[in-house]
């Protein structure tokens, strides 16, 4: 079975925050894993909370807005957009 790296970049936000010093928008990712090869990645969308400093699943257009900013982050590291099939 050949070897399958995957590298995912700016999640650390959970550690991060500092009240609004830049963004809010974060997300967990998901990664489905098919025997041991990855078959799907998901970035599921969260805000941190602006009171309490603790993550909160965002919902609407906050997700939305998110999976759009998320999805175009790649294309300036040369690396493909989702796993190898």
């Amino acid at each position: 079975m050949a070897r399958q790296d995957f590298v995912q970049y700016g999640l650390g936000n959970f550690l991060w925050w500092r009240d609004d010093a830049y963004s809010n928008d974060t997300g967990v990712l998901r990664v489905t894993l098919d025997r041991s090869a990855i078959s799907k990645t998901e970035l599921v969308p969260a805000t941190i909370s602006r009171r309490t400093g603790r993550p909160e699943l965002a919902g609407g257009e906050d997700a939305a807005r998110i999976r759009r900013e998320y999805a175009g982050l790649h294309a300036c590291t040369g690396l493909a957009a989702s796993p190898a099939q």
